[in-house]
């Protein structure tokens, strides 16, 4: 997504399945014949002053100062997260004085750290995020059309063809034709959808079909910078594995359509419900697949795109390769649900 001061991108479709876009630079030309400087605090890099004795207050923006709202700002030792409003402040309250390690993570940008000091008057930090290049969020719409359709693009808004569409679990896949265009006859349930064309960057999406109406995805691919990561397909792998043998007995899925329609704001509630207990807060979380893990507590809703739950150790099954050798599908060990934790998650996050 282009970086941008002043001046607001309209986006359009044209027709039926392609994307055009337009600048209107009109208030930019006006902000520049007022000749007032922008005055605020994120703007000019400032940092902030604290909010008063017992606060830890701040701001976080781009590298450009324009604010970034609704980041997930939190401290690592208290367990404790707030969301940052439109202007992007956040406050915490209660707050001792000491020295506290501050995240922020936020949809597009790479997850920052800072130590902060916490004196008697309180403490502050401005927190300047870095955009990844050229991210575009998915969307996801109902359609008349029983399944799962869609458009996929590029980062320009044209649309890119021979884009292989991939629903993990059932398996079906697709290709997307000369408009960008691809639908696929899948059941209603719970998916994690696979976005692949080479030159970009793999993207993953959740998405729930209800059993009276389709569902329509348009998204973008990011171009890949650097090489492949294996990982990420071996991981995808061993996620079709656990899907393709689970027991509705003890599996459950979510995706961020589906924690959004319950008013779910924290993993922690999805786990809290499936194990019929309250899930200690330290419970790791396997994320995208492994071996990368997160304490539970550092979890949002909007975090992540797709969350796998198992209140029993997903099976293991032999089959037999093309070569005719038996293979054992291995899941990883931390798939074990602990006693401690009574349930194992993995989450698969917005990129």
């Amino acid at each position: 997504m282009r970086e941008r001061v002043g001046m607001s991108v309209i986006r359009c479709r044209a027709r039926s399945m392609l994307w055009c876009s337009c600048l209107t630079i009109a208030p930019a030309i006006a902000l520049l014949a007022s000749g007032l400087p922008n005055t605020s605090v994120a703007a000019q890099g400032i940092m902030p002053k604290p909010a008063g004795p017992n606060t830890l207050s701040g701001v976080v923006t781009d590298t450009l100062g324009n604010p970034v709202s609704d980041a997930d700002v939190y401290i690592t030792l208290l367990k404790r997260r707030v969301r940052t409003r439109d202007d992007g402040s956040f406050r915490f309250d209660k707050m001792r004085p000491g020295v506290y390690d501050v995240g922020a993570r936020a949809f597009g940008y790479v997850a920052r750290s800072y130590s902060v000091n916490v004196g008697d008057d309180g403490g502050s930090v401005y927190i300047r995020m870095i955009r990844l290049g050229s991210t575009l969020a998915s969307m996801i719409t109902t359609a008349d059309r029983m399944g799962l359709s869609g458009v996929i693009g590029d980062t320009a808004f044209r649309a890119m063809s021979n884009v292989t569409v991939r629903v993990i679990g059932p398996e079906l896949t697709t290709r997307t034709d000369s408009a960008g265009a691809f639908s696929l006859a899948v059941s209603p349930g719970h998916y994690l959808v696979e976005l692949t064309r080479d030159g970009f960057a793999r993207q993953v999406i959740g998405v729930t079909i209800p059993d009276n109406e389709g569902r329509k995805i348009a998204a973008w691919l990011v171009p890949q910078f650097g090489g492949v990561n294996p990982l990420e397909g071996a991981n995808l792998f061993e996620m079709s594995q656990r899907v393709m043998r689970a027991n509705p007995v003890w599996s459950r899925y979510y995706t961020r359509e589906d924690l959004a329609k319950q008013g779910i704001t924290e993993v922690r509630q999805v786990a809290n419900r499936v194990a019929m207990r309250n899930v200690n807060p330290d419970c790791p979380v396997i994320i995208d697949g492994g071996p990368r893990t997160l304490p539970l507590w550092q979890l949002a809703a909007g975090d992540v795109e797709f969350v796998e739950l198992y209140t029993a150790r997903p099976t293991r099954n032999t089959v037999t390769s093309l070569s005719g050798l038996a293979q054992k599908i291995t899941t990883s060990t931390s798939l074990v649900p602990t006693s401690e934790c009574g349930v194992s998650l993995v989450a698969w996050l917005r990129h």
